[in-house]
């Protein structure tokens, strides 16, 4: 629910778009010992909030965790956690190449 807002903010300062890099960091999707549970930010929502926005900003996308529950279960990120990502990222269209941008 924060993050439309956020932005709107974002895009009505004095920043100069196309001399400052915008990183926009969201855990999208859950990840080692946090499977199962809600990621951090829905990724979906996110995803649709950023797209279209001021200054093509970099999209940083991660997977939100726990670290007690992965040192203590063995937990990695999967083939599955990949696919994930690279099937929501897909559904949003996003450009390729690891330079990021909506």
């Amino acid at each position: 629910e924060a993050v439309s807002p956020c932005l709107d903010l974002l895009e009505a300062s004095p920043l100069n778009f196309a001399r400052q890099a915008v990183y926009l960091n969201a855990d999208v999707l859950p990840g080692p010992g946090k499977r199962g549970e809600p990621a951090t930010v829905d990724g979906e929502a996110f995803m649709r909030a950023c797209k279209g926005r001021k200054g093509d900003p970099v999209l940083s996308l991660g997977w939100s965790t726990n670290v007690a529950r992965v040192y203590n279960s063995g937990g990695y990120y999967t083939g599955e956690d990949c696919d994930a990502m690279a099937g929501l990222v897909e559904r949003h269209g996003l450009k390729g190449g690891g330079g990021g941008g909506a």
